[in-house]
């Protein structure tokens, strides 16, 4: 079987994937911002 391209839902699932998105990380990143992210911006 030829490996298929992932749409891109599959794409943005992995990228989260390597960030922990429980609540506690996300208080920890609005405490904290990292620099460059983007979530700093919303």
């Amino acid at each position: 079987m030829p490996p298929q391209p992932l749409p891109d839902g599959e794409l943005i699932r992995e990228v989260t994937t390597i960030e922990p998105q429980s609540p506690s990380e996300e208080e920890h990143e609005r405490a904290r911002p990292h620099p460059g992210s983007d979530r700093t911006a919303l």
